[in-house]
């Protein structure tokens, strides 16, 4: 199976959380019926857009991370395209390495390293010319 990142923004004009929430698990559905397992969905809420897209100036993001052999890729996109309430969707296959496993991993990312693990950079021992 292969590692993804998906990037959907909806549109912002749907009632309520529990909206947003039954189109992530129509979403998450799609993926686990194609053989793939979800690892990771971050609900960004609502964001300002870079640039108008369909009249609209704000979209709600969701950010999700899965594990799925190719063909489920290619149904989420073919679903994703067809939806009305997706106004954008990017998906992008990570490498092995890249793919957040835990939330335990987002708290190593916010640690500060220790003395032993920083690297000997002092500002004086750069050369001078």
């Amino acid at each position: 199976m292969r590692p993804y990142e998906l990037v959907i923004i909806f549109n912002p004009g749907l009632e309520g959380e529990e909206a947003y929430d039954a189109q992530i698990e129509r979403v998450k559905t799609i993926i686990t019926d194609n053989g793939g397992e979800v690892e990771k969905a971050d609900k960004w809420g609502r964001r300002r857009l870079a640039y108008e897209i369909k009249g609209l100036t704000e979209g709600y993001y969701v950010v999700m991370y899965f594990k799925a052999p190719s063909t489920a890729g290619a149904e989420v996109e073919r679903v994703l395209k067809i939806t009305d309430t997706v106004v954008r969707h990017l998906l992008v296959r990570l490498d092995e390495d890249k793919m957040p496993s835990s939330a335990a991993d987002d708290d190593k990312a916010d640690q500060v390293p220790n003395d032993e693990e920083k690297q000997d950079e002092t500002p004086g021992d750069q050369d001078k010319e």
